[in-house]
């Protein structure tokens, strides 16, 4: 089964510079998590799939109160956070976006850093 996630909003405190981390910045978390699941004895119940609810309130309670200074300690962070809470993930794909960086920097622009993670992988590495 494959759950996506597109685009998610969480404020948190993120950049290098200590003036990036003064006030909260919008970070876009869009997630998609291939976990098991079967269709024999389904029911139209959480217990057979990932509650979505569950994990947007788990990744924004982790975040909205840390501050990172880089995206990919987000993307790291995030990834062992949800493997922690969601065993049944095999795989997961995770894009973390922050939309507007310093002007002085990139004039407006955006960063998305992203990676792809497979526990089968991490099982022999």
């Amino acid at each position: 089964m494959l759950i996506e996630i597109k685009g998610y909003p969480i404020l948190m405190s993120i950049g290098w510079l200590e003036s990036e981390r003064q006030s909260k910045q919008e970070v876009r978390f869009t997630l998609s998590i291939e976990f098991k699941s079967s269709s024999e004895g389904y029911n139209d119940e959480l217990s057979n799939t990932i509650d979505y609810g569950n994990l947007l309130f788990e990744l924004e309670q982790y975040f909205s109160g840390k501050e990172c200074k880089l995206l990919e300690t987000v993307l790291f962070e995030t990834k062992d956070l949800l493997w922690r809470v969601y065993p049944q993930i095999e795989s997961m794909k995770i894009s973390v976006e922050k939309p507007l960086l310093e002007k002085v920097l990139t004039k407006g622009g955006k960063i998305l850093v992203s990676d792809s993670f497979s526990k089968h992988k991490n099982e022999n590495s």
